[in-house]
């Protein structure tokens, strides 16, 4: 049963000769004990002997040959773990430079935002007020382009300059 089990894995690590020589070892492996425990008390201890000699001799080239597909199987997972490592490390470059083009370009977004729909309205709104604390009643005041704070702003001003002047 077990080696129903490993034959699939050993079949793509070990040659079709390595194959055939663990399954001939094997069999020859069971057909040794077998004829110990058949012949154990009638035949003569050479003959005992001579079938656990080649137990012996049989296990040691299955273990062999385990050994071998041991250690191809470790070069190949080693192998694996080590690409699994390099996709990782280049999975989190990746994340990380998605992550800060994401929040170079909100910051970005957020500084032309705050630049052309804040400030420069704020700064005409500034300059027409100082204007208009310098005595300057002529220059018009910028219209508003909006309807928020800026634009109603601009708007007091124009309504403030225009009664100035009267």
């Amino acid at each position: 049963a077990l080696q129903i089990q490993i034959t699939p894995i050993l079949a793509d690590i070990l040659s079709a000769e390595e194959r055939t020589a663990l399954d001939r070892s094997a069999q020859e492996i069971r057909h040794a004990w077998q004829e110990t425990k058949d012949e154990f008390g009638r035949r003569s201890r050479d003959e005992l002997q001579f079938h656990l000699v080649v137990v012996t001799k049989h296990t040691d080239r299955v273990r062999a040959l385990m050994v071998k597909a041991d250690q191809i199987a470790l070069a190949r997972a080693t192998g694996a773990a080590e690409v699994f490592d390099n996709r990782a490390v280049r999975a989190t470059w990746t994340i990380l430079t998605a992550l800060l083009l994401g929040i170079s370009g909100v910051l970005a977004a957020g500084w032309l935002t705050l630049n052309y729909g804040v400030k420069r309205p704020l700064d005409d709104a500034i300059a027409a007020v100082t204007r208009l604390a310098d005595g300057d009643l002529v220059t018009p005041v910028p219209n508003p382009t909006s309807t928020d704070e800026i634009g109603a702003i601009l708007s007091a001003l124009a309504v403030f300059r225009d009664h100035a002047q009267v």
